[in-house]
């Protein structure tokens, strides 16, 4: 016959060992926990969220580890500078547009496109979730400013030309091509102005919006 209390003796070391496994991994998982919070309490709110919700899946799962933590964290703040960079150029964008300083202007839209892909690529859309259209609106915004650069080169090209031409008395070719200068200005003028730095995806707040958005 089975000797019951060794059974019982088995039977109550196997309960032991799996209540202190169980209690083992639970102090396990409140200590990730509590890392978890250590480590985002000094982020700013973006970057809090971006690593909250990175890291959800492998919390609940239980195998968060102080590395992921880590590497959450390193990749929400790069990604959170990489926005204020764009948010910054885009208010640069918008000034150069203004001022009619088309080819300043593509370069900053250019700088915005590049830090908005740095940004995607560091996990941004946990908690940025309009990345992908932010992009794609940069994106139109460097065409058009790349056709509105070109166009004032065209027409300050022609211009010079006007201006030699009437120098040589020549006001027949002159005025010509200062009407050719007049249309790619305009033309110009037009394809800048649909560039919005950023528009309605614009990342920046209240007060540089309206900043931002001048050349609308």
């Amino acid at each position: 016959m089975p000797d019951i209390e060794t059974e019982a003796q088995e039977l109550a070391q196997r309960d032991a060992a799996q209540a202190a496994e169980a209690a083992e991994a639970a102090e396990a998982q409140q200590r990730v926990q509590d890392a978890l919070e250590l480590e985002i309490a000094g982020l700013s709110k973006e970057e809090a969220e971006q690593v909250t919700v990175t890291v959800a899946d492998d919390l609940a799962a239980g195998t968060l580890t102080d590395m992921d933590i880590f590497d959450a964290k390193l990749d929400a703040q790069a990604a959170d500078d990489a926005l204020d960079r764009v948010d910054e150029a885009r208010h640069e964008q918008a000034i150069a547009v203004e001022a009619g300083d088309y080819e300043k202007a593509e370069d900053m839209a250019r700088l915005a496109e590049y830090d908005l892909k740095v940004a995607d690529e560091r996990g941004a859309e946990a908690a940025h979730p309009t990345i992908e259209a932010q992009q794609d609106n940069q994106y139109d915004d460097v065409r058009a400013l790349e056709n509105a650069s070109d166009n004032q080169e065209t027409a300050t090209t022609y211009a010079n030309d006007a201006a030699a031409y009437a120098a040589d008395g020549d006001f027949a070719h002159a005025d010509q091509l200062a009407a050719t200068a007049d249309a790619h200005a305009e033309t110009a003028m037009v394809q800048a102005d649909t560039a919005d730095a950023g528009g309605s995806y614009s990342s920046a707040s209240a007060s540089d919006t309206s900043a931002d958005t001048t050349t609308e």
